[in-house]
């Protein structure tokens, strides 16, 4: 994206990225959806993702006027569509590849 195109080599980022992917596990599901989600919308992070393996579930969401508004929920092996992230074609097939529903602590593999 615009402001972040490289990943940084050190934990620390100095530049708001436009998109934030966090990656649901029961262990801190609620950290993950109440406390980072403000912090992100607070430093103005613009796009905000929430992807819950064992449900297969992506949700999308962009931050509007302060506020986070869903853009995208996205179940199952439905094709990955969100608005203004067209041109990233990540097939279904592969993000949940290898992910039990049954299994708590699996995360997606996109590689």
């Amino acid at each position: 994206m615009e402001n972040l195109p490289h990943i940084p080599a050190t934990p620390k980022f100095e530049i708001v990225p436009d998109w934030v992917c966090e990656v649901l596990s029961p262990s801190i599901r609620n950290q993950d959806l109440v406390f980072k989600r403000h912090i992100y919308a607070r430093e103005g992070v613009t796009h905000f993702w929430t992807v819950g393996p064992n449900a297969r579930r992506l949700q999308a969401f962009a931050l509007s006027d302060g506020n986070w508004r869903s853009i995208a929920v996205l179940e199952g092996m439905v094709a990955i569509s969100v608005p203004q992230f067209e041109n990233l074609n990540i097939p279904h097939s592969r993000l949940w590849r290898g992910v039990s529903r049954s299994c708590s602590s699996g995360r997606p593999s996109i590689g």
